[in-house]
């Protein structure tokens, strides 16, 4: 094809204006058969009425089919388009753009020729060219860069080439431009790669649903949607094999909806106990969580949070005009506080609450303490403990609102109620029974019964089964009202598929870096996924004996793993297991006032010996002065070291601005990175479709969602808040100051 050839050239060179004027001028002598490529071309060169007209001589078929969903695709995506030809090569980026469609060219040429393992590669760098610029490629560029991955993508998943896709997704992070396109393709690859066998089902069934040529954009989007339903009529026998593959899926998929069908109202006299709930902070977003039940006279506070962005001080003047506007006698009328889990958003004010001037106190024979009970489980309280206390001791450092006294005193106030057991103390009241809800160590979820009326408060839970704890409890018996969490309520809040597959990545990510003699650096939160990354670390070092590497455990990491180790009984053999080997053969936890210099020092001498190092310490986020922003200041200036993110970052954290790279802002920061940064999509919260799953297994008469973004919510149609009123169930999105009101089956809010 010469002329495609010259034309090429002509617009690697940035002389768009003659590529586009050869291309017109040789159109009435181009064959049918080259027409396909040079309409392509002509999308690049953003020549669309020359693209528009070489599509007309295209024959019918795939090819022209693929041609014209790019040119709309492209078209759509871009937010002027009238940028011209000049403006977009006259880009201080003009090689960095070059080079962009350089690769594009290669992926689409390694797709057709079905060279998987160099697509996903190619694709792989596509998606990583514009981290190299201190800003964005052009719209332009970014619309062909785009297309060409979703194409690859896609072919790659038509043609069950699962290691590829594999390879590729590695690459993805929730920031992609695409990641929203192509959330949909992460819940199926995740199938996919859980349970291979199932491709006997799924990709014939996928096949004979979207036709391929009909399966891209622009309609791309609209078939992602329905992309789960697999078929238009599937029978009952395919539906238990999707239940069993990713249980939860059905509720996602069209042909699941029936499942979804709210409880029947009982024939059984109604209670007359009336019921109100009042979100006092954190329900119409994933902040500091308080919460108030009333059941006739019986108060209660459930959870106690802190929204870190907030003051101290700030946050408990909010939370504290808020009870009072709802309980008008406040702290006094308040008979316990039932702790769900202890993160400081869930745990945050107790310290406040402990040293609040109104709180009533009264004399015991093992001395004085809160008339208000506190209860939380034994673990809770242990994690408890640590974790208020690192919060006096970070408060020391600027406007202290309380000490680590007061810190300890409050965590030292909790009860236990036993694991899975009922609190005998209300019996007079009612009664609660605790589920494990799988979220951290100590996670409960909280099931209150008075009069006949059950209220299920869910506090944060996962469907998913981790490293280190198992998943939630099942709970057999319908509930009345739901308080249930939906971080993950919105397929748009970026995070989707199978736990194994990013378990396998990370895994990956070690023996890459490792192999090529550098060292890692892992931030991660404190309390359970330091644990989860301890874990995988020795299971890695396990099944690749040939990798010699020491292993590292730093800041507050250090302290939360020792209570999950004095935790046996709610930890999972997989833990314990990995615990074990690390203890044996390679694990180093830095001692509290031991030089962090001296740590990096034996580091990099170890390092240039042959012995790299994989250091786990929190912050996640890395913040600044702790313990994983030091150890990455130390080390990301070596190309050969990596830095491996693994949960969520704000995009004003430390971590956020590392994932841009943004150089004057690393700067300012203190980092030279020069290192290799990834991005893993690890979390302690269900997917939408467990929470989907959750709420066709308690069969709750009312829900109301907290701990979520309320607003995505309402905007996403398939959230769980969309998706659970359409199949007819009576759903709330949490508000604060808002109170919902139940008496006799209905809700009022």
């Amino acid at each position: 094809m010469p002329l495609w050839t010259d034309v090429q050239q002509l617009r690697a060179a940035g002389r768009w204006a003659e590529a586009q004027a050869l291309l017109a001028s040789s159109i009435d002598t181009i064959p049918p058969q080259e027409a396909a490529d040079l309409a392509d071309l002509a999308v690049t060169l953003h020549a669309w009425s020359l693209a528009q007209r070489l599509l007309e001589l295209v024959p019918t078929g795939e090819d022209k089919d693929l041609v014209a969903a790019k040119l709309a695709y492209v078209q759509q995506r871009l937010s002027d388009p009238h940028l011209s030809a000049n403006g977009l090569t006259a880009s201080p980026q003009a090689s960095l753009e070059a080079r962009l469609i350089t690769l594009a060219t290669s992926l689409d040429r390694a797709v057709k020729a079905e060279r998987w393992p160099q697509a996903a590669a190619t694709a792989s760098r596509l998606l990583q060219l514009d981290e190299q610029a201190d800003r964005l490629i052009a719209p332009f560029y970014q619309a062909i860069r785009d297309y060409a991955i979703i194409q690859c993508i896609v072919l790659m998943l038509m043609a069950d080439r699962s290691p590829a896709l594999h390879q590729l997704f590695h690459t993805l992070t929730t920031d992609s431009p695409i990641m929203s396109e192509i959330t949909a393709i992460r819940d199926l690859l995740g199938v996919l790669l859980v349970e291979p066998e199932w491709d006997d089902l799924l990709i014939p069934a996928l096949r004979s649903a979207y036709p391929f040529p009909t399966w891209l954009p622009g309609p791309f989007r609209d078939q992602l949607q329905t992309i789960a339903s697999l078929l238009d009529d599937p029978d009952l026998d395919q539906i238990a094999q999707v239940e069993a593959v990713l249980p939860g899926l059905r509720l996602a998929a069209r042909f699941g909806e029936a499942a979804l069908v709210p409880p029947s109202h009982s024939s059984a006299p109604e209670s007359d106990l009336r019921v109100a709930f009042t979100p006092l902070t954190g329900a119409s977003w994933i902040s500091g969580s308080s919460h108030l039940l009333q059941m006739g006279d019986l108060n209660l506070l459930l959870d106690i949070g802190l929204d870190v962005n907030i003051a101290v001080d700030e946050a408990y003047q909010t939370f504290k005009t808020r009870l009072v506007e709802a309980l008008p006698g406040g702290l006094s009328d308040l008979y316990a506080l039932l702790i769900s889990h202890a993160h400081t958003d869930h745990i945050g004010l107790l310290p406040m609450l402990y040293r609040d001037p109104d709180l009533e106190w009264i004399q015991t024979t093992t001395g004085r303490k809160p008339k208000l009970r506190i209860y939380g489980s034994p673990s809770s309280s242990a994690l408890a403990k640590v974790m208020l206390r690192d919060m006096a001791h970070i408060q020391a450092q600027s406007t202290q609102a309380f000490t680590e006294s007061d810190a300890a005193a409050a965590a030292n106030a909790l009860e236990p109620y036993p694991r899975n057991g009922k609190l005998h103390s209300f019996r007079e009241l009612g009664q609660i029974t605790t589920f494990a809800a799988g979220h951290i160590l100590g996670s409960q979820m909280l099931l209150i019964e008075r009069a006949g009326v059950r209220v299920l408060f869910s506090g944060d839970i996962n469907t998913l089964q981790q490293a280190t704890i198992d998943p939630l409890a099942k709970i057999d018996e319908p509930v009345d009202l739901l308080v249930m969490e939906h971080t993950y309520g919105s397929g748009q809040s970026g995070f989707s598929g199978q736990r194994a597959w990013q378990e396998q990545a990370f895994k990956d990510g070690l023996s890459e870096v490792i192999q090529a003699g550098g060292s890692v650096v892992v931030p991660a939160f404190a309390v359970g996924r330091s644990q989860e990354i301890l874990a995988l670390v020795a299971e890695h070092a396990r099944e690749n004996p040939e990798f010699v590497y020491s292993v590292i455990l730093d800041g507050l990491s250090r302290t939360i793993t020792a209570v999950y180790d004095n935790h046996p009984r709610e930890t999972t053999e997989r833990y314990k297991d990995a615990r074990s080997w690390l203890d044996r053969r390679r694990l180093a936890i830095v001692q509290p006032g031991e030089d962090r210099e001296d740590v990096l020092r034996r580091i990099e001498d170890e390092q240039a010996n042959g012995t790299p190092s994989v250091v786990i310490a929190s912050s996640g986020m890395l913040k600044t002065g702790s313990a994983s922003y030091h150890y990455a200041q130390g080390l990301a200036w070596n190309p050969a070291n990596a830095i491996f993110l693994t949960g969520y970052t704000s995009e004003d954290s430390e971590a956020g601005i590392l994932l841009k790279r943004k150089r004057d802002a690393l700067d300012e920061l203190g980092l030279e990175v020069r290192c290799r940064v990834e991005r893993y999509h690890f979390t302690a919260h269900a997917p939408r479709s467990g929470l989907l799953d959750f709420v066709a297994q308690v069969r709750p008469r009312h829900i109301v969602l907290v701990h979520g973004d309320a607003e995505r919510s309402l905007a996403d149609p398939h959230s769980v808040y969309n998706t659970l009123q359409h199949a007819g169930y009576s759903v709330h999105l949490g508000h604060e100051g808002r109170t919902y009101r139940y008496f006799q089956g209905e809700l009022e809010g």
